[in-house]
């Protein structure tokens, strides 16, 4: 059987009036979000379908284009249908969702090979029907910062324990039981590919040590062998690799080999990409998988453990190329800034003569690496990949001292100067009152507006009435929208074919969440979601609604009180 799409494949069968086609339905599409038999999504439906008291099995009268129920063991012609070689594959829809009391915990799992991402976290208090308390909680409690916080814990690992009770020291509703609702998929590893330490494809002799027990020589370190490196000596001792060209290096995944007598299970960590300058980690991780916070690019890696015995391997993979390299004299003039960049800065530009105009938002001719050090976005002793902002132009410029970089004041009372910031290094949305979702953010508004009208605001923002591609983003939304005193517009309509649905953002469509019934009139052309169920249904686009808007996440200038910035 075959799967109708649009009106206009309904057109090309037009073949004879009297002829009739089983269609691939039968009773369970009536259901929401149900699929034809070939297993693609039920979007496009006509009034004329009727219920199923007529019978169990959908077919199409060729003449009228009309949809009829009859009984399954009729005889009707049909149509086969298969998929091309070619064709796009529906959005991601492996979404898990885990839901946290206070004073619970859980653990985050994907299967090997798939790494945590998590898409969107709430700590706090929406609705009293989850996690009762006993009564008495408010219903409008946000602890700020889940997300981040969610996002550095658990993204790139395999397992991460979550508990919702993490913040207790910044609660903004201190005495209000809240919970914890984390969305989150199993992705392929990214940048976490092994670089040849436990495979074999880096040689014995690129492995050296401060010093080795008998039998237990350096290249006996690697990861998943039955080897072992010890030092001769306890305290003081390294083991290094030199992976034999610069790797974007983002994690360490170590093993002890040896137990007695030891205590400790934490190592230090230094990075080097000559072999003769050497970076050391801020941070002694634990025995195990360790993600860096921030990315580190190395052709040495060196590990000084406080035990005897190691087995370990280095994570990362190849530079993507996407960043330009810029010598430390670079200054936002040099590069013609227009819009946004990503440059890779080279290490020690603090020792580097350099000239810096303002904090935090500088000056166009400032040297871009000394102001990324400045801000915090990078360390001297590191190569870094940062990303500059064109920003309004500024008549002064304020001066400090951060990160040991002094800047300067500069003051133009003729004209302004261009000048720029840093983005934050984590995709994210425009403000506070715009919520995450899957890379992508939406704003809910209760204002109503037709939908013409609601579509313009949006536009205004530089976004788009909201698309819903999915049961995960459906029921994200649900939660967005179940204290709406209105019906909310979506980007759902027919306005150019009268029962072919479009998203207004050009997406496909892919799902759907019909409520029952039919349209009642011919000028039904635009598409709400009901306050009271969150289903779908027609609608005149001149009525009054609320609406959502949506846009892609993006990178935004660092926010001051979340950067990394030690100023005197």
């Amino acid at each position: 059987m075959f799967s109708l799409g649009s009106k206009g494949i309904a057109k090309l069968l037009a073949m004879n009036d009297n002829a009739s086609l089983w269609l691939g339905a039968d009773a369970s599409i009536k259901r929401d979000g149900d699929k034809w038999t070939d297993g693609s999504s039920f979007s496009y439906l006509h009034p004329s379908a009727g219920v199923t008291e007529g019978g169990e099995c959908l077919f199409l009268l060729t003449g009228s284009g009309d949809w009829k129920r009859d009984k399954c063991d009729k005889k009707r012609g049909y149509v086969c249908k298969k998929r091309g070689k070619t064709h796009q594959l529906p959005p991601h829809d492996g979404y898990k969702e885990e839901l946290l009391c206070q004073d619970d915990w859980k653990s985050l799992e994907c299967p090997d090979e798939r790494v945590i991402r998590i898409r969107s976290a709430f700590h706090g208090r929406e609705r009293g029907d989850v996690c009762p308390s006993g009564g008495g909680s408010r219903d409008d409690c946000r602890v700020e910062g889940a997300l981040r916080h969610f996002r550095g814990l658990c993204d790139n690992y395999q397992i991460c324990p979550i508990y919702p009770i993490y913040l207790t020291d910044t609660d903004s509703c201190p005495g209000v039981s809240k919970y914890l609702r984390v969305v989150y998929s199993c992705e392929k590893k990214v940048c976490l590919d092994r670089l040849g330490i436990a495979d074999g494809r880096i040689p014995d002799s690129s492995f050296s040590a401060s010093s080795s027990a008998i039998n237990a020589e350096p290249h006996k370190a690697r990861l998943g062998g039955s080897g072992c490196w010890r030092p001769s000596k306890m305290f003081g001792s390294w083991i290094q690799v030199n992976l034999g060209q610069n790797f974007k290096v983002t994690g360490i995944e170590t093993q002890k080999c040896t137990y007695q007598g030891q205590s400790s299970s934490v190592f230090a960590m230094q990075f080097s990409i000559d072999g003769v300058t050497w970076y050391r980690h801020p941070k002694q991780p634990s025995v195990g998988m360790y993600i860096l916070t921030r990315p580190v690019f190395a052709q040495y890696v060196r590990l000084l453990p406080m035990f005897s015995g190691l087995r370990f391997d280095v994570l990362g993979c190849r530079s993507d190329g996407t960043a330009r390299d810029i010598l430390c004299s670079s200054t936002a003039t040099d590069l013609s800034l227009d819009g946004s960049m990503t440059v890779r800065c080279p290490l020690g530009c603090a020792q580097a003569g350099y000239k810096v105009y303002g904090t935090r938002l500088y000056k166009q001719d400032s040297n871009i690496c000394a102001a990324a050090i400045h801000s915090g976005v990078i360390e001297n002793q590191i190569v870094g990949d940062v990303t500059l902002l064109k920003k309004l132009p500024q008549k002064a410029y304020n001066s400090s001292t951060c990160n040991g970089i002094i800047s300067k004041v500069y003051v133009d009372k003729l004209a302004p100067s261009p000048s720029y910031t840093f983005a934050d290094t984590e995709p994210r949305c425009l403000g506070p009152d715009w919520e995450e979702f899957a890379d992508f953010c939406y704003k809910r508004f209760d204002d109503t507006k037709t939908w013409y009208g609601a579509r313009h605001s949006c536009w205004g923002l530089d976004a788009n009435l909201v698309s819903i591609r999915s049961e995960a983003e459906r029921d994200w939304l649900q939660d967005l929208l179940k204290s709406a005193p209105v019906d909310t517009w979506t980007g759902l309509n027919d306005l150019v074919n009268r029962g072919r649905f479009v998203w207004s953002d050009r997406q496909k469509v892919t799902f759907a969440n019909w409520a029952p019934g039919k349209p009642t009139g011919l000028m039904e052309n635009c598409v709400a979601t009901l306050s009271q169920s969150g289903k779908w249904k027609n609608m005149s686009c001149i009525e009054l609604n609320g609406y959502v808007c949506k846009m892609p996440t993006a990178r935004y200038p660092l926010d001051l009180e979340s950067a990394n910035v030690i100023c005197e």
